[in-house]
């Protein structure tokens, strides 16, 4: 496919999706070329970024250094229109916060209802995909609308256990047998209750 031709597609799911957000998880995950056994129009998407970078659609602020001294570095962030945007920045150590708990016998608060309306569970997730690369981020949050939606449908009718056997689930479903994966998710803070990993152990 050419590439102008896959431009104006996501252009036109673009101004969709600005319009009605609510469709972006469930366009991205709709099937496309089972014949051909393409993927996902997400996966389309995602190519347009990566063929538009092979082509040289990307454009770069300022003026491209060599200087790595005094711990600068430069890093690509994506904007909305898919044009990378190089930036220097200087890094800084953070500091380590203090272990949280995890204890499984108040697990249930992470799938407590917010006023924002949110699990505690799911926007952990959600803060903590902002770190990815593009394309584990846009599975990644896949995994995380659906773990969302199954939660608010379900809320009164699942049991805590049931409801942390469910996130679970779908979690491993985005590891999978990567255990660079499973190394990009197990330590993500849950609140203050946990982590992913002591979550996987309740």
């Amino acid at each position: 496919m050419d590439l102008w031709k896959l431009e104006m597609i996501v252009r036109e799911f673009r101004s969709l999706v600005a319009q009605r957000p609510e469709l972006n998880s469930q366009l991205r995950d709709v099937s496309i070329g089972d014949t051909y056994l393409f993927g996902t129009f997400g996966d389309l998407i995602d190519l347009y970024f990566f063929k538009s970078m092979k082509a040289g659609v990307v454009r770069r602020r300022g003026k491209a250094s060599h200087d790595f001294s005094n711990n600068n570095s430069i890093s690509a962030e994506v904007q909305d229109n898919d044009v990378p945007v190089f930036s220097r920045e200087r890094s800084s150590h953070q500091e380590v916060p203090a272990p949280r708990r995890g204890d499984c016998s108040e697990v249930g608060q992470l799938f407590e209802f917010g006023s924002d309306n949110l699990f505690p569970l799911t926007r952990s997730l959600n803060a903590a995909s902002d770190r990815f690369e593009r394309l584990p981020r846009n599975q990644f949050r896949n995994a995380i609308s659906r773990i969302h939606n199954k939660l608010l449908v379900s809320q009164l009718s699942l049991s805590t256990e049931d409801k942390v056997r469910l996130a679970v689930r779908e979690l491993k479903e985005f590891v999978g047998y990567n255990p660079m994966r499973s190394n990009l998710i197990s330590t993500i803070p849950l609140g203050q209750w946990g982590t992913v990993k002591q979550l996987f152990e309740c």
